[in-house]
């Protein structure tokens, strides 16, 4: 994923895998399907799956729902 690759429009995929990682901690998102399918090329499928991340505790959290819609928006925009 690269912004000069064509496939990341202005750096916003890796702006919103920043945020992703930042809040779920680098080990968890290294072992992730987002990460799992960003690194196989396949950013609609990484994006999509970083919204799977919205429980705490075992419960769906309401701020996370929008934190992950919010980086889902975001990371879509990249997509070409």
């Amino acid at each position: 994923m690269s912004a000069s690759s064509g496939r990341d429009s202005g750096g916003v995929v890796h702006i919103a895998f920043v945020s992703l990682t930042h809040n779920i901690a680098v080990s968890e998102f290294c072992k992730s399907t987002t990460a799992k399918r960003l690194y196989a090329g396949d950013l609609k499928g990484a994006c999509d799956a970083g919204k799977w991340w919205n429980k705490a505790g075992g419960r769906t959290v309401r701020g996370l729902v929008n934190r992950r819609a919010a980086e889902h928006e975001l990371c879509l925009k990249g997509v070409r």
